[in-house]
């Protein structure tokens, strides 16, 4: 499966999970919608389902649904802590392009 994580979004994810007292470590990268912009994609905490691939880096596990990954090629998933901007972007591999 084609997601790769950055060590920043890795770090905080780990983060995430140890103040949570031992949650759920799976997440699942979902297309949220899609706008002029094209699509966008978000992360949420679920549980894997049949036609499922799960990613896992050490106790962290990205679950995406195969025809999500087929159809954009994987995901890259970053986090960044700007002034007060602060949170997790996920970027698709292809498929991307806007709908102006």
């Amino acid at each position: 499966m084609n997601i790769n994580i950055t060590n920043k979004a890795l770090d905080k994810l780990k983060k995430i999970f140890e103040e949570k007292n031992g949650s759920s470590s799976k997440i699942r990268i979902f297309l949220a919608g899609i706008g002029w912009g094209g699509p966008r994609f978000n992360i949420a905490l679920d549980e894997q389902k049949e036609n499922d691939n799960v990613y896992s880096e050490g106790e962290i596990h990205i679950i995406a649904d195969k025809n999500l990954i087929e159809q954009f090629k994987g995901f890259k998933i970053d986090y960044s802590s700007f002034f007060l901007v602060k949170g997790f972007s996920i970027y698709p591999y292809s498929g991307s392009a806007s709908t102006c």
